[in-house]
């Protein structure tokens, strides 16, 4: 088994970046110009299959859709076998992953099948409250030895993902942010317009510092890499609201704001058309050329948690192990949005072990 042509295959991840943002020049340079150079392609109408990281992720490098294989965000024993590095390691690649992003930690099942895996365990656990930004992934990028071809090299940034504050702030103005912050996770409804509009700018800064490292990362794997021969695809799991349909940031069950469920979608080695792209589609870009592709499913699903399980973010910390359930809630087509009462609903089979306790948690 081989993958023909393509000898390196590269996912960059970048949590909550909105298309406004990727393909504005003067937010983001070297990302926007990107798309003009020799063998690079963007399509502006990319959308993900489920408003948030928990589900997105798993479908992104399983290809499998939200509670088609597991009620459990994450990568699991339901779902492996689709899981990008497991196919990648079977034809000798190769597989390196680094995420900042606890979602896609070990501690959601992602360590699973890599040769190297950096989730930044240590330092997470000392910051909780903030975010391990860009400048952490391109330091663990540059501590691996990479081979010039052969790879599968998976990029997941926090960034421009909250707390929006920049690192270009001074002390009064990162206070500032802090407490916006604070409002918009504990008490959003004392938000003003002004407060939002400021959210915005400095989501707008966060973008910047993002595009910053991503020009040191494309530029790190072109001098590392065979170039030529790499697949390379830089999305977003998800983008990121600011209130234009009443909602913030990017809520797990509500997806009628497009900006939260567009993403950029910028390749190399990979043509695209002016069609419409979903998560299902990112992962059947970047499969092993000589296996078939999944079923690409044009519909976002939302969810919600199972308020009688135990874990949250901290408990996980704690013990990764913890396990999570989650309901199908609500969906997306781009037409329609609907609120889901029926498994049947989902247009595609799941597995039986969430469908059994389906009904009793439909009206939490």
């Amino acid at each position: 088994m081989s993958n023909k042509g393509n000898k390196n295959v590269v996912l960059i991840v970048c949590d909550c970046l909105r298309s406004d943002c990727a393909y504005n020049e003067k937010i983001m340079p070297f990302l926007s110009n990107l798309r003009k150079r020799k063998d690079f392609y963007y399509n502006k109408n990319s959308y993900t299959n489920a408003p948030g990281t928990y589900f997105a992720m798993p479908t992104m490098l399983t290809g499998y859709m939200p509670f088609e294989k597991t009620n459990q965000a994450g990568i699991d024993k339901y779902n492996s076998d689709q899981f990008l590095p497991r196919l990648y390691k079977k034809i000798g690649f190769t597989t390196i992953g680094i995420t900042a992003n606890l979602v896609t930690s070990r501690a959601f099942g992602f360590d699973r099948f890599w040769d190297t895996f950096i989730d930044l365990w240590k330092a997470r656990k000392k910051a909780i409250k903030k975010k391990l930004r860009a400048d952490k992934i391109f330091k663990s990028l540059q501590t691996i030895k990479l081979n010039r071809e052969n790879n599968l090299i998976f990029l997941h940034f926090i960034d421009p993902h909250s707390p929006y504050i920049p690192n270009n702030l001074v002390a009064k103005q990162k206070s500032e942010a802090m407490k916006l912050f604070i409002k918009l996770t504990k008490n959003k409804t004392c938000l003003t317009l002004k407060d939002i509009e400021n959210m915005k700018l400095l989501y707008k800064e966060e973008c910047k510092y993002l595009d910053r490292y991503l020009k040191l990362t494309i530029s790190y794997l072109e001098m590392k890499l065979k170039w030529d021969k790499t697949k390379l695809v830089i999305t977003a799991d998800h983008g990121e609201a600011f209130y234009e349909t009443n909602y913030l940031q990017h809520e797990r069950d509500h997806i009628d704001n497009l900006h939260h469920i567009n993403t950029p979608l910028i390749t190399k080695n990979i043509k695209l058309s002016k069609k419409t792209y979903w998560t299902t589609d990112i992962y059947n870009m970047l499969l092993p050329d000589t296996l078939p592709k999944v079923k690409s499913h044009q519909v976002c699903i939302g969810y919600k948690k199972v308020f009688d399980s135990v874990a949250d973010i901290k408990d996980r910390l704690k013990n990764p192990k913890i396990k999570q359930k989650y309901i199908p809630y609500i969906k997306n087509d781009l037409k329609n949005i609907k609120i889901i009462k029926n498994i049947k609903q989902l247009q595609y089979k799941c597995q039986k072990n969430y469908i059994l306790k389906y009904k009793s948690y439909i009206n939490t």
